[in-house]
Parts: C-alpha cells; sequence; structure tokens
C-alpha cells in the first residue's frame, strides 16, 4: 500500500472513484489500533496481551455488496449504510471466562466504495482491510474469534465471508 495519497487514486470520503481511478485505502487507519509496539499485541504486557489481526476480502471480482435491512442493536451507533458492517464474536474455552473485548476499525466495516473489484483499474485497486483487536486476553487462555461481514448476499464471498482464529496465549 502506498504511504501517501496518489493523484491515481480517489480520496472516497470526498468524491467517488472511478474505474481508472479507485479509492485510495489509507493503511495508517488501522493503526488507530494495531501497532508495532508491543508486536500488535503478541508481546505480554502486564500479564495481558491484545493481539491485532487484519481481515480483507478475498476473491470478491464481481461481488456487489447488498444493503442490510436489519442491524442488531449493538451495531446501531456505527451502521451506515454505505459499508458493509463486520462483526466479530470471541469465545473461550472455559465457560466461566468471559471473552475479550473486541475493537473493529473502522468500526462501520468495509467502504461499498471498494466493490465490485471489477469495476477498477487491477494494477491500481487497493484491497480494503479492517484490523480486528482483542483486549487484554490473560495468560494461559484460548480464545476462538469469528468475524463475519454482515450482507445480505455474503453467501457469494470465499466461505460465506467468514475468517474463525483461534489465539492460545502462553
Amino acid at each position: 500500500y502506498p504511504e501517501k495519497h496518489e493523484k491515481i487514486y480517489k480520496n472516497c470520503w470526498l468524491e467517488n472513484p472511478s474505474p481508472e481511478n479507485p479509492c485510495f485505502f489509507d493503511s495508517s487507519w488501522v493503526k488507530e489500533v494495531c501497532t508495532s509496539d508491543h508486536s500488535y499485541g503478541y508481546e505480554e504486557k502486564d500479564g495481558y496481551y491484545s493481539p491485532c489481526f487484519i481481515m480483507r476480502l478475498e476473491k470478491t471480482e464481481d461481488w456487489i455488496p447488498g444493503v442490510v435491512q436489519s442491524v442488531p442493536d449493538a451495531m446501531m451507533d456505527n451502521y451506515d449504510q454505505g459499508f458493509i458492517p463486520v462483526l466479530c464474536v470471541a469465545k473461550t474455552s472455559k465457560s466461566e471466562d468471559s471473552p475479550p473485548l473486541i475493537t473493529v476499525y473502522p468500526p462501520k466495516g468495509f467502504s461499498h466504495l471498494f466493490f465490485p473489484v471489477n469495476g477498477f483499474n487491477q494494477e491500481r485497486y487497493l484491497l480494503p482491510m479492517v484490523a480486528v483487536k482483542l483486549n487484554r486476553i490473560r495468560k494461559s487462555k484460548n480464545i476462538t474469534v469469528e468475524c463475519s461481514v454482515d450482507a445480505p448476499n455474503a453467501f457469494f464471498l470465499w466461505n460465506n465471508g467468514r475468517a474463525v482464529i483461534r489465539f492460545e496465549t502462553i
């Protein structure tokens, strides 16, 4: 990803993309929650880990995201019809353990303006991503995180737009 906004890209917060000028994806956005400080959360700090991972939507060439008709109450603060919401749920291996708080950034998810991929010059296209951070996992815990995009036609995506990741802290 280029470090700076170049003229071949559109700033999609201000203007719509064109086939020759796709949206600029500013990779520094994910640094709002995931930084190299403490090895992206994989380094222990005060007995806790706060690991981050990146979620991207692969194989979306012709996919045009559908608009969500019903949004869970927990997502209403960040919901925007111009975005594809990302839902993440963490589960622990022991029922008495409470799952960690999850931060998704950007909180609205993936912008619709990056799709369909085939609508853009492939040499210039920058695949959007979201950062997912698990906050304050204690040592010696097993956590499974399942993230999915909330779109009525997500079944067209690879693995139905779902990603499952397992963490084990030592």
